[in-house]
């Protein structure tokens, strides 16, 4: 297994490394996140009224020995940790188990932790970290337009479309509705968002642009793209709860 955060790799293979993961010590990465949902009492029933279930962040831990040298070794190991994800955006944590490599965006949850066991050459860490998205994202499949896209994950999975040498207007068809993009800027690749329905031409983004119903590929489910303009690609991410 090999963790990579913030440019910090964490090694569980055996290997010798400067940071090692204790097996076993990685929590919540591969377990389903919490389930969220606002329960309104019958006022005059027994139980509640049915109201929608969402999934809630998910919280992922791990802990391991630090090896080190010298005294300057193990400082600079604590010094990275130290600085570990110190900014306020989202930092992509990479998870390789065997050949199959999942990731998700956190933030830390609280500062990492550290114990000298051996001055100079051992001590113990914690790393506690927060993904506000709970899902885990794999492989990327890309399909043609036209072809039957799918993924290989337990969650529902939303289509990014790319259209090179996009044209102002086109629309993408499925068999969960039709998503229209009307007066945009031609030219350059557009890249639709189908969680979010934003159109972005070259990364940036075109307000006010698209209509329509956003969807998503549930898992074990292949579902055909048809996109009416220019060059385009279905991309599809492994979804993961």
């Amino acid at each position: 297994m090999l963790i990579t955060l913030d440019g910090v790799h964490f090694r569980g293979d055996m290997s010798r490394a400067m940071f090692t993961i204790e097996h076993g010590a990685l929590n919540g990465w591969f377990e389903s996140p919490g389930v969220r949902r606002d329960a309104t009492p019958r006022p005059t029933g027994d139980g509640v009224f049915t109201a929608p279930t969402y999934r809630a962040g998910r919280s992922v831990a791990w802990s391991g020995l630090i090896h080190s040298k010298s005294h300057a070794e193990q400082r600079h190991a604590f010094e990275q940790l130290a600085g570990m994800c110190s900014g306020r955006g989202l930092y992509r944590l990479t998870v390789q188990d065997g050949t199959d490599a999942t990731w998700a965006d956190v933030q830390l949850l609280q500062a990492p932790d550290v114990t000298i066991l051996a001055a100079g050459r051992l001590a113990r860490y914690d790393v506690e970290v927060f993904a506000p998205d709970p899902r885990r994202y794999g492989e990327l499949r890309s399909f043609a337009s036209g072809a039957t896209a799918y993924h290989r994950g337990n969650a529902p999975a939303s289509p990014l479309i790319r259209i090179a040498s996009a044209p102002a207007a086109y629309t993408i068809t499925s068999p969960a509705g039709v998503f229209t993009v009307s007066g945009a800027t031609s030219g350059g690749t557009h890249l639709v968002d189908m969680r979010t329905g934003r159109v972005t031409r070259n990364g940036v983004l075109m307000p006010g642009v698209s209509s329509g119903a956003t969807w998503s590929i549930p898992p074990g489910t292949e579902m055909t793209h048809t996109v009416s303009g220019g060059s385009a690609s279905i991309e599809v991410p492994d979804t993961f709860f």
